[in-house]
Parts: structure tokens; sequence; C-alpha cells
């Protein structure tokens, strides 16, 4: 299932392959000679999405119709096969994250971070956005900074991810990730590996 857009505000095509964009959007290159593939979940395909489905800030078209002749569409599943969710992650780029998971009996490290959403933005911007701000080894931790946060405008979200040590490689049998969610593992490991730094810096100061 396939379904043409044009945006009211840029004038911008899209095309939308799978029931309301699941499998891929593409979007119509600046010069018109080939069609940009958006993964779903990226944050272009995100925003885009929203534009869509949510703001309504398109019209329906016919390609027929357009009055311009398109370039042929790519085959989706062969872009499909080039993108994958929670890939395994280089453990030497996080040597504090590494030692602390080596420490464990079981291998296994679950952390909790919360997402910031700007309400302002989904009320009246492009649309929703969650992006990491805050990493916690504890659930309690994360639902106490949530519960006493307190900031206007401001929406907090708890997600979960467990680390585990293959070889020298991260890898995730927990990721939550859910719609309007924009992490990575990769971007859990920086916070996390930060903090461990942090903390060991302020025990050598003392």
């Amino acid at each position: 299932m396939m379904e043409y857009f044009r945006d009211i505000d840029n004038d911008r095509l899209y095309v939308t392959v799978g029931t309301m964009g699941m499998y891929a959007i593409y979007r119509l290159s600046d010069d018109g000679c080939k069609w940009e593939y958006l993964a779903p979940g990226c944050k272009s395909w995100d925003r885009i999405h929203q534009k869509i489905y949510r703001a309504g800030r398109v019209i329906k078209t016919d390609p027929e119709e357009i009055g311009i002749l398109l370039p042929e569409l790519p085959d989706v599943k062969q872009e499909i096969e080039k993108v994958s969710g929670a890939d395994p992650v280089p453990a030497l780029n996080y040597p504090l994250t590494r030692r602390a998971l080596k420490s464990r009996k079981n291998m296994m490290l679950t952390l909790f971070f919360v997402l910031r959403e700007d309400v302002n933005e989904t009320a009246f911007g492009d649309g929703k956005y969650c992006y990491p701000h805050r990493v916690f080894r504890e659930k309690e931790a994360a639902q106490k900074f949530i519960a006493n946060a307190g900031e206007e405008w401001v929406r907090f979200h708890l997600r979960m991810i467990t680390l585990s040590l293959e070889e020298d490689r991260f890898i995730f049998p927990v990721f939550e990730k859910l719609e309007f969610d924009h992490h990575s593992p990769a971007d859990i490991l920086n916070r996390f590996e930060s903090m461990l730094k942090e903390s060991e810096s302020s025990h050598r100061t003392w």
C-alpha cells in the first residue's frame, strides 16, 4: 500500500509505504531526481509522519495528477534490510560501563532512563518528540526524579534498557522505545558512561 502526499508548507512530495507509513516514507529530493528513504523511527520519518497523520499539514494526491515526471521508487525491501534496531555496540568505547557489567555475576545490567518531552512543541509545534534526559541505575530513583521535577511545560517518560556483554560488544536483550521516542542504545550508553566518569572523578577528589 502506497500513498502520495504534498506538503502544504513547502510543496514537498512524500510517499508512505504500508499502513500509515509503517514500512517507510520516501521524500522527493530538492532537485526532483530521486526519492530519499526515511527509515521508520528516525527523526525525519517521525517529523513527516506526524505532519501527515497527526497535524494534517499535507494534501493527499494522485501521482498521475502531479504534473511532473517522477523518478522510480526504490525497492523498499532492500532499504529495510539496511536498517536494524538495537544493534550491538562496541564495548571498547565505554570502558567504565564495561567494567561495571563485568563486575556483575550474570554479566547483565538494567538501566532506567528518562525522556523529556516539550509539551509546547507537542501541542503547537511540529509534533511530539521525546529525547533522552537522565539515566539511573534504580527505577525508584528515576520515578522520584520525575515526581519531583516540577518543570513547567515538560512531560517526562520512563524507559528501560538491559545491557549484556557478548565478547567485546554490548547487546540489548531489553530496549524500550515507543512511538515518538528518539533514542538509541548509544545515547543511553553515552550518558551512563559520563555518569560513571563523574562519580569516579568525585571519589578521586575526596
